[in-house]
């Protein structure tokens, strides 16, 4: 049907309301005009977009335009079907936009939604550990944890930069988290290594030393042997409490090795101090006595004299082996000094004992007599008597000056008796 009247040709449906029929050339016929063309609707571009509400995009994808023949733009109803929140992927978007004639006309959109948010890592605490293989720590640091947005905490990838082994000092080890998306986060965690092991010292055996500095022992006393894990053997401080001369008996010394982070170890070295030194004796000089007890002497023969480094002299105890009485000749008279240690010294002293007592003589009593040969007596006058203290009777010596005449008158015979010795005495008879 043509209009008349419009300024371009449209086509229109006609229909007859009235339900009768009519002729081309009626005047009268109501004609009813409907709107059968579709909005144009043009979505918004493709986009690409990060997760932002845990694994999902909720956010603006953009907007439509359209518009319409019969319908303002502001009337047209423009409606889509977009989720609340856009899951991971691709997901199509169609809009549609429905005209007040309820033509309606679709467009689609594609919502990529990627996830480029990184875990989020905890790393273990900072650690402070002793050295227990060598001079490093191996064993355990602890263990990163994580979680993700899109990732199960079981399915995220946790690794670590770490030595096998951690020397002294600080090391600063690097846990890395990465989803399953390649995206990933790092954190730091401080381990601190000291050097917590005591070397290991051994002590110079125990030692017995003999005296050599007047009651004290001076000298060394041998030398420790020291290791460490992570000091040098000669840098390694090795010290004692030992005396500078050691007393007599135990003394005990306590070795110290000490290395340079400060660890220190112990041991024990007993000294013992014995006296092996005898007293110095001095014994009494040699003499020469007489007779003073039959042929003996019996008397002092002097003191000997006794020092010691480690007994006092009232404590030394000094014998001899000299007999009661001394028989004429020369006796060795052996002396000993004996301090506490029991440690003995000798001397010797010589005893000369010689007779140097005179005989006893009896001469013959005065003798009266007649001449028998002339004007002289020629006989026998007696005989003297003797006895002495080392010379037996037999063997004194008894002799007299008596001529073989005697002239008229009064003679002195004087009558020796010699000893053994040489010792004499004489007598006179009338």
């Amino acid at each position: 049907l043509t209009v008349t009247g419009l300024v371009t040709t449209t086509y229109y449906r006609a229909v007859v309301t009235s339900g009768s029929c009519f002729s081309a050339n009626s005047s009268s016929a109501v004609i009813t005009v409907d709107d059968m063309i579709d909005p144009v609707i043009t979505c918004p571009p493709s986009v690409t977009v990060a997760t932002n509400t845990a694994c999902s995009y909720v956010g603006a994808i953009g907007t439509p335009t359209g518009s319409d023949n019969c319908t303002s733009t502001g009337d047209i109803i423009v409606i889509n079907d977009a989720p609340s929140s856009f899951p991971i992927g691709t997901t199509t978007v169609t809009w549609t936009a429905t005209d007040e004639a309820g033509n309606d006309a679709t467009c689609m959109q594609l919502v990529t939604v990627n996830d480029n948010t990184s875990p989020i890592i905890n790393c273990p605490p900072a650690l402070n550990v002793g050295t227990n293989d060598g001079c490093y720590y191996t064993g355990s640091i602890g263990t990163a944890t994580a979680t993700d947005n899109c990732t199960s905490t079981g399915s995220i990838g946790i690794t670590n930069n770490a030595p096998s082994s951690f020397p002294v000092g600080t090391t600063t080890v690097t846990w890395t988290a990465t989803d399953i998306a390649g995206n990933t986060a790092t954190c730091t965690q401080l381990v601190t290594v000291s050097d917590d092991d005591v070397p290991t010292i051994i002590c110079p055996t125990a030692l017995t030393v003999n005296t050599n500095s007047g009651c004290t022992y001076t000298g060394t006393i041998g030398t420790v042997t020291a290791n460490d894990n992570c000091t040098a053997t000669g840098s390694i401080v090795i010290t004692n409490n030992a005396p500078a001369s050691f007393s007599l008996g135990n003394t005990t010394v306590t070795w110290t090795a000490t290395d340079e982070a400060g660890n220190f170890a112990t041991c024990t070295q007993l000294v013992t101090v014995v006296d092996d030194e005898a007293p110095s004796i001095s014994c009494p000089a040699a003499i020469s006595v007489g007779t003073n007890s039959g042929c003996n002497y019996v008397g002092s023969i002097g003191t000997a004299t006794a020092i010691d480094n480690c007994t006092s002299v009232g404590n030394i105890l000094i014998t001899n082996n000299a007999p009661s009485s001394f028989p004429v000749g020369v006796t060795t008279v052996i002396w000993s000094a004996t301090d506490v240690a029991g440690n003995t010294i000798l001397c010797t002293q010589s005893v000369t004992v010689t007779d140097d007592d005179v005989p006893v003589i009896n001469c013959p009593s005065s003798l009266t007599v007649g001449t028998n040969n002339g004007c002289y007596y020629s006989g026998t006058i007696g005989n003297a008597t003797a006895t002495d203290n080392c010379t037996p009777s037999g063997n004194i010596l008894i002799t007299n000056d008596a001529p073989v005449w005697f002239p008229l008158g009064n003679t002195t015979v004087t009558w020796t008796a010699v000893d053994l010795s040489g010792n004499y005495i004489t007598c006179s008879q009338i």
